[in-house]
């Protein structure tokens, strides 16, 4: 940032635009952007990424509960082994939440409770 005066008048500090690096001299003392589109689209960008990235999750969390609505067709509970959940496309590390299941937290795929009962194998329970 670069301080100069003109003349007599108050101090002029040019800025640094954060989205395209252009120089610019400020109208108001709080702006950052050179223009308002510029603002605009660095917003956007920041919101398009952050879409972009929750989408993965959600994809996966869907096809999780797809999957299990599948399986668990006219079942109220059954156990699985986890390779052949994953190798079904099940993820472990997405889920929709946490609920206790006889006093410790499980991973919960919507209305199913995936309860681990060994290293290899896990419990899938409707609960809703």
């Amino acid at each position: 940032m670069f301080n100069f005066k003109i003349d007599n008048m108050k101090t002029i500090e040019e800025r640094i635009d954060p989205h395209t690096g252009e120089v610019f001299i400020p109208k108001r003392s709080d702006q950052i952007f050179a223009s308002s589109k510029n603002r605009i689209d660095y917003h956007n960008e920041l919101a398009k990424d952050e879409r972009h990235a929750d989408g993965k999750e959600i994809k996966q969390l869907l096809k999780n509960k797809k999957l299990l609505r599948r399986l668990m067709e006219g079942k109220d509970r059954e156990v699985f082994y986890n390779e052949t959940l994953e190798h079904l496309g099940f993820s472990f590390s997405c889920s929709s939440g946490y609920e206790l299941y006889e006093g410790k937290p499980v991973q919960v795929v919507y209305e199913f409770m995936i309860v681990s009962i060994s290293n290899s194998q896990s419990k899938i329970l409707r609960y809703a």
